[in-house]
């Protein structure tokens, strides 16, 4: 989508979904995955990969996909738009955004 004017096209983000889980890589949508790293020296503490649902059309819920994740464990939160992060509960909005791109 070129901006937040434009008009959601599901039956094309469908499509893309689609072919990207036929060449292997996994959509998150609201959604958590433990990352599996070979150089992490403590296992107990693994790192999380979040996706959050597109923005429009209001597929978002980033609190549905953070209850996936044990309290306080690093994490890599990705998604479409920026302004998913209003959604976010604290201490995970924007307070980090601001930090890592002020």
């Amino acid at each position: 989508m070129s901006g937040e004017k434009s008009e959601p096209k599901p039956k094309l983000a469908a499509q893309l979904e689609k072919a990207l889980e036929e060449v292997g890589i996994v959509v998150l949508k609201n959604e958590a995955v433990k990352l599996l790293l070979p150089e992490n020296k403590n296992p107990s503490e693994p790192l999380y990969l979040v996706g959050i649902g597109a923005h429009q059309p209001n597929n978002y819920n980033p609190k549905i996909a953070l209850k996936q994740l044990p309290d306080n464990s690093p994490r890599i939160a990705i998604m479409h738009n920026t302004k998913t992060l209003e959604a976010f509960p604290p201490p995970n909005s924007t307070d980090g955004y601001s930090r890592a791109y002020s």
